[in-house]
């Protein structure tokens, strides 16, 4: 049956993309209606859960009409969270021990894995050379700069890059616009689109367009960004789980428990906030350079192991440093052998490229990371921390 695609919102970007689009959804169908097993694995952020959530609701519908036992649908499908911004090489050799186990167990098939909001850099490519090796089925939907290495291992690659397009159309948006197509009745689907933009700091007309369509439904753009952030708290919590019924209660559960929900979070983040800007203000660094203002902060003098991590940190950082200034903000947050980075749109930084200037710099330093270009982080080993600060302010702080 010949698939038309029918999106949300008007982008250039969806449809350069359909092409993709249309080979994901054949090879999903064909994985459910053959009784593949459907792994997704997903970034343990709200982008990531915004897109594997879509997915699994799509996936699901499919499954309820090829299964005769609903409880079939906890044998054939799974969704897990990564919380490494890549597919971790740990993720991928539990993925592939599960299914080799279930597979001589029950005699399955090898699943077909489903990697969202990871799965494009260099960093993912040992993960899907293993995964491959082992004869999954691999589609990889992402928003990340590409690695065009990774396509030799992956059967559908869906990302923006691939098409002229960046990282501000989100995962979630892509997912979402993907399961629509396969199941139009998801209502719910904007409102993840609107969140995935909100969450991963999506300034772009495609944000915007989701927006208005959740506010069309009564959604606020206010309790959307009030959402955002609870389910940020949440999410760092559920750590590696599952959490199936759960993860859908905070996400698609009755409006009523919905905002009783965000209601008691978002009061109990709100102190935390300005608990934690007290201790920003105290420990930052900051000096005003050429027009913008470089802030730091020493993230080994705060020892924070809990919630907000060491990137939310960075980002409150930003925000209170630009209040302040109403100057585009180099900011950054390091420990002994990492930075962590989020950069106004306005500033010409890449993380991506940076990592690989210092790769061939400090090849000694087992530099590695990534992220998007404005916000992501670079780890090496601490005796070549000195070295790497002093590179940035001679080569990128001007």
């Amino acid at each position: 049956m010949e698939i038309k695609m029918k999106f949300l919102i008007k982008s250039e970007t969806l449809d350069k993309l359909e092409p993709k689009f249309i080979e994901a959804i054949t090879l999903i169908e064909k994985s459910i209606n053959s009784k593949r097993p459907v792994l997704i694995r997903h970034h343990a952020d709200v982008d990531g859960y915004c897109g594997g959530l879509a997915m699994q609701r799509a996936i699901l519908s499919k499954m309820y009409k090829v299964h005769r036992r609903e409880s079939d649908l906890f044998y054939y499908f799974r969704r897990l969270p990564s919380k490494s911004p890549y597919y971790d090489y740990t993720d991928v050799t539990k993925d592939i021990s599960n299914f080799l186990n279930e597979k001589e167990r029950f005699e399955r098939k090898t699943p077909l894995v489903i990697v969202i909001d990871n799965g494009s850099t260099a960093q993912d490519l040992l993960s899907l050379k293993k995964l491959k090796l082992y004869g999954a089925k691999i589609i990889v939907i992402d928003h990340h700069p590409n690695n065009p290495g990774n396509d030799e291992f992956i059967d559908v690659h869906v990302n923006p890059f691939l098409v002229g397009g960046d990282s501000a159309s989100t995962a979630g948006m892509i997912c979402s616009e993907i399961a629509n197509n396969m199941d139009s009745s998801l209502v719910t689907l904007p409102l993840l689109c609107a969140l995935s933009g909100v969450a991963d700091h999506s300034i772009s007309d495609m944000t915007n367009q989701y927006l208005k369509i959740a506010n069309q439904i009564g959604l606020s753009e206010g309790y959307i960004r009030q959402i955002s952030e609870c389910l940020d708290f949440e999410v760092h919590h559920i750590g590696f789980m599952e959490s199936r019924k759960f993860v859908e209660d905070i996400f698609f559960g009755d409006i009523k428990k919905q905002k009783e929900l965000v209601r008691i979070i978002y009061e109990n983040l709100k102190i935390q906030k300005e608990n934690f800007k007290k201790i920003i203000k105290h420990y930052k660094e900051t000096e005003i350079v050429n027009n913008m203002i470089i802030a730091k902060i020493d993230l080994k003098k705060i020892n924070h192991r809990g919630y907000p991590p060491n990137g939310k940190i960075v980002g409150i950082l930003s925000l209170m440093v630009k209040e302040k200034h109403n100057l585009p903000v180099f900011a950054m947050g390091h420990g002994s052998d990492f930075i962590t980075f989020r950069i106004s749109s306005q500033l010409n930084f890449d993380v991506n490229k940076i990592i690989t200037a210092l790769k061939e710099k400090i090849p000694y330093g087992n530099i590695d990371g990534g992220g998007h270009a404005k916000a992501g982080t670079i780890r090496f080993i601490p005796s070549v921390k000195d070295e790497i600060i002093s590179y940035l302010k001679k080569n990128l702080i001007k």
